[in-house]
């Protein structure tokens, strides 16, 4: 057995051990205490970072593709949530990439502490967000006009689009396949309760024409093809327009040594060709047509509040159409209508709408909205407000254009293009070759990858039966489509699918009055050239056999998808 004394001796040479340890490890816990503190308040700060850098890519990206707009808001945002690029010690980039997207990245270089100073110097966070702006789908064109130019017709490489834009009236009826202006729902079909039209737009359409680039000079103009309405019918077979022989061809001469166009004996005459814009009333009433263009502003998602720069209205005409074309006879010569303009400046012409000074012009998205229903009581001011009181009925036709300067040069086109801001209301009198009607249909870029692109035909070919195929972009990458589903407004829905994405028998009797959805998933490695005008567009093949289309019909485009969303 072991002596407690000595027991008690060594327990007495251990006295002071606790006390010399916990002061050996008070320093390194209190250190690592700090840098507890410290990791704690470096990730709320990198969290409040990376709010900020989402908010700022958020607000800048839908600025795009003005990209100074974009990268001075970008900044802006920054700032007013803490992180300011002028501070010594703060930095932030932003980067578009691409046309709708926009990478904003902010570093620290000097992050405060509080109890790590005394084992580290400096400590950096950075963070970093990229944001995609998804627009209305462009629809229409890839260039900067919408609809025939009869003018060019014959032109070497002009594409001839064989549709013309248009706008019906209060009156009208639905059916006939103006999903949005036509405001009589007479039957059972597609978005009708009753006799209203619920789908109807006070609105009217929006067209939308992007400034890319501003060139060195020259105003931008911006100009319809034939924007009022005179009674003509379907064919332009309409005792308003003259009948060839030899009474007219004195006639039209006389009209060209007025100044009118060398070619007046065809353009002014009846016939289904291409100077046939088909204005056609219904039920005797006519159409007054409204044109306001509205310059780009910092909300997106509301045409509505845009600037207004020009308004014009042109009157409706249901009349001969000679006397209204000579400016020699006394009869309503010179400016009339309220247009204020001499009739033969506008009839089967292009005309401006809005001319913009080259020092006002921006980069960004100009809006051109045409309605049937602008209240003409106190016209500029009150042509933005819709008047319920229209009873007008009709359908106007008409083409648009845009450009800078003077639109017989080669640089007119440049840097501009002009589409239909997510719904596409046309007429078709006349096919290509091969009674196939090849259209641009929509523009769909690769950010859209991995989503479902939906298209609404409403009243499609039911002026003559046909085909349709929607045909991707020609130079589309990766994984080919899938295929599409058709789904025919019906009760039930009647759904099919295609491999080759093809509808067959589009006759009356099943889409007069319908809607036909297609939905197309794209695949998650869909690629397209968007730095192209050309690229990414979607095109529709409509065949009409034998037929003879006068086809009216409204396409709309949309991605499913939220609009404005961080990508990364």
């Amino acid at each position: 057995m072991r002596h407690p004394y000595r027991r008690r001796t060594r327990f007495k040479g251990e006295r002071g051990y606790v006390l010399i340890m916990a002061a050996l490890l008070l320093l390194p816990l209190l250190a690592f205490t700090g840098f507890a503190v410290d990791v704690g308040s470096w990730y709320t700060y990198a969290n409040r970072m990376q709010r900020a850098v989402d908010a700022a890519a958020l607000a800048g990206v839908v600025w795009m593709p003005n990209d100074e707009k974009a990268e001075q808001v970008a900044l802006e945002t920054a700032k007013a949530n803490g992180f300011d690029n002028a501070a010594a010690d703060i930095e932030v980039t932003v980067t578009p990439v691409g046309n709708r997207r926009l990478r904003v990245y902010i570093h620290d270089t000097d992050v405060p502490m509080f109890f790590s100073s005394l084992f580290i110097s400096t400590v950096d966070i950075e963070r970093q967000a990229l944001a995609e702006y998804v627009q209305s789908v462009p629809m229409g064109s890839p260039d900067n006009s919408l609809g025939n130019d009869p003018e060019r017709w014959n032109a070497s490489g002009y594409n001839r689009p064989y549709y013309w834009l248009n706008v019906a009236s209060p009156q009208s009826t639905k059916v006939n396949g103006d999903q949005y202006t036509a405001g009589d729902c007479g039957g059972a079909y597609t978005g009708c309760s009753g006799s209203s039209n619920l789908n109807y737009s006070e609105d009217g359409y929006f067209y939308r024409l992007t400034v890319d680039t501003k060139p060195a000079s020259g105003n931008l103009r911006i100009q319809a093809f034939d924007p009022a309405f005179l009674q003509v019918g379907n064919t332009c077979n309409d005792s308003n327009l003259p009948t060839s022989g030899s009474t007219w061809s004195s006639q039209a001469a006389n009209l060209v040594s007025q100044g009118a166009p060398a070619d007046a004996v065809t353009r002014y005459a009846q016939g289904a060709n291409q100077w046939c814009v088909a204005d056609t009333d219904f039920g005797g009433n006519d159409i007054t047509t409204t044109y306001i263009v509205r310059s780009p502003d910092n909300t997106p998602f509301d045409n509505s509040d845009n600037p207004v720069i020009c308004t014009k209205t042109f009157d409706a005409y249901d009349e001969s159409v000679y006397p209204l074309l000579n400016q020699s006879d006394g009869y309503r010569d010179g400016n009339i209508g309220r247009e204020n303009l001499p009739f033969v400046d506008h009839f089967r012409r292009w005309v401006d709408l809005c001319q913009v000074n080259w020092s006002q012009v921006v980069v960004g998205d100009y809006l051109l909205q045409i309605t049937s229903t602008a209240d003409l009581s106190n016209p500029p001011t009150s042509l933005t407000d819709f008047d319920p009181s229209v009873n007008s009925g009709g359908y106007n036709k008409f083409s648009l254009r845009a450009g800078f300067g003077d639109p017989s040069t080669a640089t007119f086109p440049n840097g501009i293009n002009f589409f239909a801001d997510g719904r596409l209301p046309i007429y078709v009198n006349q096919s290509g070759s091969g009674t196939v009607t090849n259209f641009y249909l929509a523009r769909i870029v690769p950010e859209y990858a991995g989503q479902i692109l939906e298209l609404e035909l409403f009243d499609v070919a039911d002026g003559a039966n046909a085909s349709l195929t929607i045909v991707p972009p020609s130079d589309m990458t990766g994984t080919p489509l899938g295929g599409c589903t058709f789904i025919r407004d019906a009760s039930p829905p009647s759904i099919t699918t295609s491999s080759t994405c093809t509808q067959n028998g589009l006759t009356n009797s099943l889409y007069n009055g319908r809607s036909l959805t297609a939905q197309i998933p794209l695949p998650e490695n869909y690629g397209c050239d968007a730095g192209s005008d050309l690229g990414c567009w979607f095109r529709i093949n409509l065949d009409f056999g034998s037929g003879s289309p006068t086809d009216q019909t409204t396409w709309s485009a949309r991605v499913r998808g939220d609009p404005v969303r961080l990508v990364e």
